[in-house]
């Protein structure tokens, strides 16, 4: 892991974003990430989680919050 961003991010639902987030952690080397008010609906959490992340390691507050308002997503080794 190289980096370490938050990112306040809005319009994560849009299939347009996945390009922006995949360009950003791919330049920047990022090996943990935290999304903030990302304004995904519950029912689509495992759909967006799965596009945005492919192989990454990844968890919402879902179970918290159905707003799903932040996201954590790391490569490597599972905790």
């Amino acid at each position: 892991m190289d980096n370490i961003i938050t990112w306040n991010i809005r319009g994560l639902n849009s299939p347009n974003k996945k390009e922006d987030i995949t360009i950003f952690l791919e330049t920047l080397r990022v090996g943990l990430i935290a999304l903030l008010e990302t304004k995904v609906k519950e029912k689509n959490v495992k759909v967006v989680g799965k596009r945005l992340f492919g192989r990454w390691h990844w968890h919402t507050i879902v179970d918290f919050n159905p707003k799903v308002r932040i996201w954590v997503a790391w490569q490597g080794l599972a905790y």
